[in-house]
């Protein structure tokens, strides 16, 4: 289960229910777009450069550059698993680049100041409940009589 970040190469939002109608640039090649997120996160692995892998400890997760064999990049997708603040590490990437992020569950853009909710905490308690529920301690079967 991964908190999913849309990355639109525009530095103004556009609402999230319109953007199927605009049409926005793509982010340039694959080794570009990689060569700007790594400016800002040198320990991104980039062996895979359409799928670039990062373990820190602020962001722990994917990020989606293009599909296998392209080589200009359409979208950007953040896969995020775990991390202490990984909101903020996607908003210095988007700041630093004049790109907008936005969380796929809400639609909220993700901003510096945080103005726009706590979307990254929403998704652990989201999680969390998830995973507390489905722990559920069922009666063994000889209990059933």
């Amino acid at each position: 289960m991964s908190w999913d970040i849309l990355v639109i190469n525009s530095k103004t939002p556009v609402p999230f229910d319109e953007m199927e109608h605009v049409s926005l640039e793509d982010f340039g090649t694959v080794d570009s777009v990689v060569e700007k997120i790594q400016r800002i996160v040198s320990e991104v692995d980039c062996r895979d450069k359409t799928y670039l892998n990062v373990d820190t400890e602020e962001f722990s997760g994917h990020i989606g550059v293009a599909q296998k064999g392209e080589t200009r990049c359409r979208s950007i997708m953040f896969h995020v698993y775990g991390g202490s603040d990984p909101e903020r590490m996607i908003t210095r990437i988007c700041t630093a680049n004049d790109w907008s992020a936005i969380d796929i569950s809400s639609g909220d853009y993700l901003d510096e100041e945080g103005e726009n909710g706590d979307s990254w905490e929403e998704f652990l308690e989201y999680k969390t409940h998830l995973l507390n529920s489905s722990g559920e301690k069922k009666k063994p079967w000889w209990k059933f009589w």
